[in-house]
């Protein structure tokens, strides 16, 4: 979930309107005329291994690459800590064989690769005063019958992809007209989360 998207929703909702963007699930906007900042990629990955282990140890059954489910309780925390220093932010390869251990490099190789692409993404849009991005509960993992792959055929579709940390959630890239923003008074840049 994207918190930086969530709480610009009603500084961009009117102009999401105004470019007929209408997007079910919604959890947030941006507006990438004002995301400057390009997102560090290695940074995100780096912070995968504990994402990656805490997932694995805690998925029915455990250590399961295809799980729908967690378990999150005070032994499913004793067992994360037997495997991830948190103090160090290393993974303990030396208590992790076998299959456990083959899951768990298999697992890390793949959300490299989808951290990279989501990012990238994210990276190839900054600063365009045409595009508005957005975070819906479309991904491919989600509850509902649609996903963001749907909205291939609306005028302003530019691009989609799975949220890399919960691929429940999509970004999807639209296209507006810049000349939208003048029938819009509250999107200013200092209106919008720099922390986010």
């Amino acid at each position: 979930m994207d918190l930086g998207a969530y709480i610009q929703i009603g500084n961009l909702s009117k102009l999401a309107k105004l470019n007929n963007i209408n997007v079910a699930r919604l959890r947030g906007y941006r507006y990438m005329k004002y995301e400057d900042k390009p997102i560090d990629i290695n940074e995100e990955i780096k912070g995968l291994n504990r994402y990656i282990v805490e997932d694995l140890v805690t998925s029915l059954p455990a250590w399961s690459i295809n799980y729908n489910v967690h378990s999150w309780n005070s032994e499913s925390d004793k067992k994360v800590r037997k495997f991830y220093d948190f103090k160090n932010e290393r993974i303990k390869w030396e208590n992790i064989h076998g299959k456990h251990r083959k899951n768990l490099k298999y697992v890390l190789k793949i959300k490299k690769l989808e951290v990279k692409e989501q990012f990238n993404l994210f990276n190839k849009y900054l600063g365009r005063e045409d595009i508005l991005y957005i975070h819906a509960r479309l991904g491919s993992r989600n509850w509902s019958g649609i996903h963001y792959w749907d909205y291939k055929k609306e005028p302003w579709y530019i691009d989609g992809i799975d949220d890399c940390f919960d691929d429940s959630y999509c970004d999807i890239y639209a296209k507006i007209d810049p000349d939208t923003l003048k029938y819009v008074t509250d999107i200013k840049e200092d209106n919008i989360d720099e922390e986010s």
